[in-house]
């Protein structure tokens, strides 16, 4: 299941979505935006295998003001969207998440655990596409580093494992 992020053009996503289809991905979603006051969906883009269902999306509360306006990711419609997919032995549920950036002049940590929050809180909820009961893959650009309190918290908060070369795991 690849994750692609920032594909913000329809253009680029069809352009992408051909390519996907001709290495055997049958199924793609994709948030994506031609109109640049659209604040879009952050150009969240997943593709699979196998049928996707139940896609919901949900943009970010924290992060969506400029508090540097050249740190131009309140621009991006920053958040994350959860499908199912049915493969053949059940349904997964698969969350693409695209958070906040750091910049040289501001770290954003504060809205990364915010997000984190308002992503945990979102699986935890009933209705959410991809329930924690459910096999879960949580995967996309969180910018920041696994040790980081907004990654340690969404690990800690949904359940989930981190998966990164350098921590050996």
């Amino acid at each position: 299941v690849p994750f692609i992020h920032e594909l913000v053009r329809y253009a680029g996503a069809a352009r992408v979505s051909g390519v996907l289809e001709s290495a055997g991905y049958v199924a793609l979603r994709s948030f994506a935006s031609d109109h640049w006051t659209d604040r879009g969906r952050g150009g969240l883009t997943i593709a699979s295998r196998f049928a996707i269902t139940g896609e919901r999306f949900e943009a970010f509360d924290a992060g969506t003001l400029p508090h540097i306006p050249w740190h131009v990711d309140w621009r991006g419609g920053k958040g994350f969207f959860s499908v199912r997919i049915a493969t053949p032995l059940g349904e997964v549920g698969v969350v693409d998440v695209h958070a906040q950036a750091s910049y040289a002049t501001g770290r954003y940590e504060a809205i990364r655990v915010a997000q984190a929050l308002q992503m945990a809180d979102a699986l935890a909820r009933a209705d959410a596409t991809a329930r924690l009961t459910d096999p879960l893959i949580l995967g996309g650009d969180l910018n920041a580093p696994p040790t980081e309190a907004s990654t340690r918290l969404l690990a800690a908060l949904t359940g989930s494992r981190i998966c990164d070369e350098s921590l050996g795991t």
